[in-house]
């Protein structure tokens, strides 16, 4: 089973080694960075192995954001798509990331934040009112 651990931001907290020692698949630098596995082997030719924690770090370069706005399985998504997933507005989503959900900053400016990571908060979310509702 996958961890479901949140990982903390970018610049912010360090991961344990367990977590950001982990050498990433080219495959799954593709997805992190948003682009074919022969862009992401292209792109890390120079750089290899990396690990999750640079390649994170290397997709606030190079990933094209805008393009994916609507990709439901998209590695990284923007405040307005983590507002959608948790089922809240935009400001409440801004109000809290600063503490609650942790994000980087892509070299636009725009915040990027772990689908995987809201998701599971969502869920938990879900998972609680459920419980209530018994």
């Amino acid at each position: 089973m996958a961890d479901l651990r949140p990982l903390p931001p970018l610049g912010r907290v360090r991961d344990p080694p367990s977590v950001t020692s982990q050498r990433v698949t080219t495959f799954d630098a593709a997805h992190i960075l948003g682009c074919s596995p022969g862009e992401a082997k292209a792109l890390l030719a120079r750089r290899r192995p990396l690990t999750l924690e640079e390649v994170e770090a290397l997709a606030l370069e190079h990933y094209s954001w805008r393009r994916h706005t609507h990709d439901p399985e998209s590695y990284w998504v923007t405040v307005s798509q983590a507002a959608e997933i948790l089922g809240v507005s935009i400001q409440r989503t801004k109000q809290v990331d600063k503490d609650f959900l942790p994000y980087a900053t892509h070299k636009s400016g725009a915040r990027l934040m772990r689908r995987q990571q809201l998701e599971t908060v969502a869920n938990a979310r879900l998972s609680r009112k459920l419980q209530e509702n018994r």
